[in-house]
């Protein structure tokens, strides 16, 4: 728009008779039309930046702040090696406990935004075949991760050597039980079926662009889990991940410890809506400038176009907030416009981007009050800069001039 509105001025100046000018006789007033209108494009533009920068801005603060059913704070996770044996990660897990800095710790094969499988499970009763997400854990999964239980007794889950099932609420739902516990299921063949032994609150295992899914939990001997998480206590976050170090190297020896927060983990689902919002509010900066940028040249055009007026009508008695009002009072029109043409854009663009969630925050008017509210303020700053350039205006000086 900037390139499109320079260009015009240069083409319309260059068009100019030498002799005309000498004369006085170019019409100054012409192109200003086209002035406004790139001016309003850029409003337009401005807007819709300004209600997606805020709406975007919104959704990310919701998935960053939304209880995902289990705490991730102050959890760091580390990757098991393959030559770690079942017999190492207890006896490191025996160690860290022994730590004032580790309020828990477990092993499983969970990463949040993934499962480790999804397969066809059954249970009693079952009428056609429906499958599952699956995810290994141990015993001090559903404490360390702080996830409720709905059905069951914590105390019972890890204490016998047979392989244990636990189901999350979707799973219970989608069969259509009312109570699980009890009944028997598999993830591994009709014939391996067990009494299900708790039933845990949903908690969102994927990125919250979709729906809580049916899950099962497997503890079981037979499958090598290769997650370490260890939720850390205490104020001093540097000294507890040392700790967990130490008694790392001290039980698995030359293996190299590589650890990152939970929380890092979280936000990486969402790395490219970040990155859209990094974006978006930049033009939007930019954007606003320019156009504030425009307004100002254009209203300083037409005071200095029109001294004579200005001149007379101070005269006449009109005050200099008056006069501004004059003159300014068709760009916040302009803006009033372009605010209305944008808010089909906006709704209409954001709930395409929204859609990718299935938990999001609903588009309301208030975004729209807010942005048109924040150029307003713009405008008026011009508004006030411009005041007192009105009000340094000799009338008398002014006259003679003209």
């Amino acid at each position: 728009m900037g390139l499109l509105s320079g260009s015009y001025l240069a083409f319309y100046v260059n068009n100019f008779k030498a002799t005309s000018i000498l004369k006085g006789g170019t019409n100054q007033n012409r192109g200003l039309g086209l002035q406004r209108a790139l001016v309003f494009i850029q409003f337009t533009i401005s807007a819709v930046l300004i209600a997606s920068s805020f709406i975007i801005g919104r959704q990310m603060n919701f998935l960053q702040q939304k209880d995902l059913g289990f705490n991730h704070d102050h959890v760091i996770t580390t990757t098991l090696s393959a030559t770690t044996t079942p017999r190492q990660v207890e006896v490191l897990k025996n160690q860290l406990r022994q730590s004032a800095n580790v309020a828990g710790v477990a092993a499983s094969r969970f990463t949040p935004g993934q499962a480790n499988w999804n397969q066809t499970v059954w249970w009693e009763g079952q009428t056609e075949p429906v499958s599952m997400f699956i995810i290994s854990v141990d015993k001090d999964f559903l404490p360390t991760m702080q996830i409720k239980l709905e059905e069951g007794d914590l105390g019972k889950i890890g204490n016998t050597d047979t392989t244990q099932y636990i189901l999350n609420r979707a799973a219970v739902d989608l069969i259509g039980w009312d109570k699980a516990v009890g009944h028997l299921f598999s993830p591994f063949g009709e014939s391996r079926k067990q009494p299900i032994t708790a039933v845990t609150a949903n908690f969102n295992f994927m990125s919250l662009h979709h729906q809580v899914a049916p899950l099962v939990l497997v503890i079981s001997n037979d499958f090598e889990l290769n997650q370490l998480s260890v939720r850390i206590s205490g104020d001093d976050l540097g000294q507890a991940v040392g700790t967990v170090e130490q008694a790392y190297q001290k039980v698995l020896g030359d293996i190299p410890f590589e650890y990152r927060f939970m929380d890092d983990t979280i936000d990486n689902l969402y790395r490219s809506e970040l990155r859209v919002k990094r974006i978006v509010s930049a033009l939007t900066l930019v954007a606003v400038f320019f156009a504030l940028f425009g307004v100002y040249g254009l209203i300083s055009f037409s005071i200095e176009n029109k001294t004579k007026e200005i001149a007379i009508r101070k005269v006449l008695g009109i005050s200099p907030k008056g006069l501004l009002v004059l003159f300014s009072k068709a760009y916040f029109q302009l803006v009033a416009v372009a605010f209305v043409v944008s808010i089909p854009i906006v709704g209409k663009a954001m709930a395409l981007w929204l859609s990718h969630f299935s938990y999001r925050i609903s588009v309301g008017p208030l975004w729209f009050i807010v942005s048109f509210a924040c150029v307003l303020l713009a405008l008026a700053a011009i508004g006030l800069i411009k005041y007192f350039s009105v009000q340094r205006i000799n009338p008398a000086r002014a006259l003679k001039h003209e």
